[in-house]
């Protein structure tokens, strides 16, 4: 509140656009979320406008929301999967398996910590010895969960929608053999580090040595006339 009567709070990037879910289409779908067949009308919509990434900040972890045939899902996955935009959508760690969900594979290029370092730049350590003291949040001998196997085929571009301690957010959690997962937010972007620093669009993001940093909110009052 001070920074925003100080005219001194972010303001949202006006190329972002934001959509929800309001009451009043929860009353007119009768359900809480959108099944399969709507989730393909609405993105086909967004990437006829040609953004850079539709981001979903959802696991997609179960098939469908709501009553849908076998064949129009298959329908549905396959109109998504067409769609030229980059779809991004959750996922989470856990300490142990959990019964009825297949981890996430974890094969995606971004998923390699040496595709995230900047070769290019010079230290007196190799790549392979910068990536073992970079600051990345610790969540090795976890287990990655994102869409379920049935979704992937659609689904396939993946980053975590875990956070830190109050006002911070990991934008890497580094896994066993040499994986990481990007926050979801940053999977619209080739996040890089340089020299133990790591750097979105040549601007860069301050890490605590526990690989955290800071959120730098928007407003609520601006989130909202934005949606």
């Amino acid at each position: 509140q001070s920074r925003e009567l100080l005219h001194k709070a972010p303001s949202l990037h006006p190329s972002i656009r934001l959509f929800g879910m309001d009451d009043a289409t929860v009353a007119s779908i009768m359900r809480p979320s959108l099944n399969l067949q709507e989730w393909a009308a609405v993105l086909e919509a967004l990437d006829s406008q040609h953004p850079k990434a539709i981001v979903i900040d959802q696991l997609f972890a179960i098939l469908d929301a709501g009553p849908i045939t076998n064949e129009a899902s298959k329908i549905a996955l396959t109109r998504i999967a067409k769609l030229n935009t980059p779809i991004i959508t959750g996922s989470f760690v856990s300490p142990s398996k959990i019964p009825g969900h297949a981890p996430m594979p974890l094969d995606d290029p971004a998923f390699d910590l040496m595709q995230s370092i900047d070769k290019a730049a010079t230290l007196s350590q190799s790549p392979e010895e910068q990536a073992l003291t970079l600051p990345i949040a610790d969540k090795r001998k976890t287990i990655a969960y994102g869409p379920a196997s049935s979704l992937r085929g659609a689904f396939h571009h993946v980053g975590h929608i875990l956070y830190g301690r109050e006002g911070r957010y990991q934008p890497f959690l580094r896994l066993d053999g040499g994986k990481v997962l990007p926050h979801i937010m940053l999977r619209a972007f080739e996040p890089k580090f340089s020299q133990q620093r790591l750097f979105v669009n040549d601007y860069e993001i301050k890490l605590d040595k526990d690989g955290s940093a800071p959120i730098d909110f928007v407003s609520p009052s601006r989130i909202v006339k934005n949606i």
